[in-house]
């Protein structure tokens, strides 16, 4: 039952008109790591749609707001990379920000290679989640005394 519980914490949850959201780990005041970061953008890019668009909610919502300083010293390079490749183009519509205009200019294939480097750093971030986000699973008690 616990390994349940914990399956379903993890599986991503619908969103508005069904679309597929990351989890929320657990809530707390605490700004998300990295690793949860990119945990939450490999699951929106695995979840069903243009592949442009799950890498621009990828990054937009979960990927923009991580510094370099975050990650492993042999991870920061290819991870600059990915962003300066997402935000490399000027908005030239109303309305558009860098990473949108970037990802209408770039081809499907480019999007692609730019996806899987974002699931290759997810893999190569140690799993360091803060303890005080997950708290220790509940003690089995047991109901009655064994019998001698």
């Amino acid at each position: 039952m616990q390994q349940q519980q914990e399956l379903t914490r993890l599986e991503p949850e619908s969103g508005p008109g069904g679309r597929v959201t990351s989890p929320e780990l657990l809530t707390s005041d605490e700004p998300a790591s990295a690793w949860e970061r990119f945990q939450s953008a490999t699951l929106s890019l695995a979840r069903s749609g243009p592949i442009k668009d799950r890498l621009a909610d990828a990054y937009r919502n979960h990927l923009a707001e991580v510094r370099e300083e975050e990650l492993p010293r042999e991870i920061r390079e290819e991870f600059r990379a990915v962003s300066q490749t997402l935000t490399r183009e000027r908005p030239m519509l109303r309305g558009e920000d860098a990473v949108r205009a970037t990802i209408r200019k770039m081809s499907n294939d480019e999007a692609d290679s730019i996806a899987c480097s974002v699931v290759r750093i997810f893999g190569a971030l140690p799993h360091a989640v803060p303890a005080a986000r997950h708290p220790t699973p509940a003690q089995v008690v047991p109901l009655y005394a064994n019998e001698r």
